[in-house]
């Protein structure tokens, strides 16, 4: 440092976070005071930009990426459970789309492109008819089944998604195959497409409902749409990268095969977490069921978390040993003269066995022989008293007929205060029949 020269002197940090002192001489001359205000602007302007630049590009690109993919008010506005399924939903959607590229290089091959020798009309009606089929598959699948989708829509959603792994995989191996075979796999493949969508479509649009805490379900679906595409877009990233560098995917069947198959168990794998995820309110069948178990078993109830854990999503759509809202029609004549008589005592024979319910609006009949329970509700039963039959049926289907009615209303009103919707929300399977007098009434 020279004689007429003045030091300063600044603490600042690195890009490591570590502390470091820069030193700046100035020569003293006459306008030595201008040059020194000067210097100490610049150098203190640098500063500032160099410390807050950097939160501030962070800052506006989390502001862009939530107001994308985050719905308004996030995360008071939706259900806490809304994070965990948009992410392990997202990675189940990435895994679809890499295998959809790799089946539609297989149909573009399996329909002639590249082949000199391919028509190009028996090419697009072989389309036309396939989505024919998709078509007429689709309207008579909704037919009776529509109302199951919001009450059992986790074991539907497992069935959209199941069903189109193997309609991809229809579509992936179709080519291997003479034409008309090609043609059969690929007009069922997409039949099974179109079931994945229709059940696919309800049960999305009931969790979004179930997520919705402010009556936004649009905003949420239209997020939920966004994450959609930008997995696609992270998708076609991906398969255009795989492709460019490996040539496996293209000459080695037995590699595109495997990886096929590793994203295929991934794809089911992501999907079970996803609903897993979810921690429904209403209460069905099977998360009925688990409840009324778990209590008679060990005398506690489980809240909505606990539950979720435990759900088995295949058993509503495969469990009929217990039913409920049964029809008069189908019972035996010895039941019918039961039933209609309501009569309040317990019994009629050695193979059927009758519990009659707040003075008979419910009805259980055991099956002794076939260890089936029914039961039968009159149209003045309330949802709670559907509900209390219900864990009485699941007692019965357990051995087990010591139980308190008193006792049975106070856990009801223990699950409302755990989270349960009983009162709007119960569908234990509910098959729609009514016992009004001697009359049957279809809802």
């Amino acid at each position: 440092m020279t004689r007429n020269s003045t030091l300063i002197e600044y603490n600042i940090r690195d890009s490591t976070g570590t502390k470091r002192k820069v030193k700046l001489y100035t020569k003293d001359r006459k306008d030595s005071f201008f040059s020194y205000s000067l210097l100490q602007v610049i150098v203190k302007l640098s500063l500032f930009l160099k410390r807050n630049f950097q939160s501030i590009r962070v800052s506006v690109l989390g502001n862009v990426l939530r107001r994308l993919f985050l719905p308004s008010g996030y995360p008071d506005s939706v259900t806490e459970d809304y994070a965990n399924f948009e992410r392990w939903d997202a990675l189940q959607g990435l895994c679809s789309y890499l295998r959809q590229v790799m089946v539609t290089r297989s149909t573009l091959s399996g329909l002639g492109v590249g082949n000199n020798f391919a028509h190009p009309t028996a090419a697009a009606l072989m389309l036309l008819w396939r989505e024919g089929f998709g078509v007429v598959g689709g309207l008579l699948f909704t037919w009776g089944k529509s109302s199951r989708f919001d009450k059992d829509s986790k074991s539907w959603r497992l069935f959209a998604d199941v069903i189109n792994n193997v309609a991809l995989t229809m579509e992936w191996t179709a080519p291997l195959f003479p034409t008309s075979v090609f043609f059969a796999l690929h007009s069922s493949a997409n039949i099974f497409h179109s079931l994945c969508g229709i059940a696919g479509g309800a049960t999305s649009t009931a969790f979004q409902a179930h997520f919705a805490k402010r009556n936004n379900i649009a905003d949420i679906c239209s997020k939920h749409g966004n994450i959609g595409r930008a997995v696609s877009l992270v998708g076609l990233l991906l398969s255009t990268l795989c492709f460019w560098s490996s040539s496996w995917l293209e000459n080695s069947l037995p590699f595109s095969f495997g990886v096929f198959c590793f994203l295929t168990v991934f794809h089911i794998y992501f999907n079970v977490l996803a609903l897993r995820s979810l921690h429904l309110a209403c209460l069905n069948k099977e998360r009925g069921y688990i409840i009324a178990e778990h209590y008679i078993r060990h005398k506690q109830l489980l809240d909505v978390a606990s539950v979720s854990t435990k759900e088995r999503f295949w058993r509503p759509l495969l469990n009929s040993r217990m039913r409920v809202g049964c029809s008069l029609l189908d019972a035996p004549v010895l039941v019918q003269e039961a039933l209609i008589n309501r009569e309040y005592e317990t019994g009629i024979s050695g193979e059927f066995l009758i519990q009659k319910l707040f003075k008979g609006r419910i009805s259980i009949v055991e099956h002794r022989r076939k260890r089936q329970y029914k039961m039968y509700i009159h149209e003045q039963a309330i949802a709670k008293e559907i509900w209390i039959g219900f864990v009485v049926m699941t007692a019965m289907s357990k051995g087990q007929r010591n139980y308190i009615l008193d006792q049975l209303y106070s856990i009801t009103l223990q699950l409302t205060e755990l989270g349960w919707q009983i009162d709007d929300e119960l569908d234990l399977g509910d098959e729609g029949w009514r016992i009004c007098d001697s009359k049957v009434k279809d809802l």
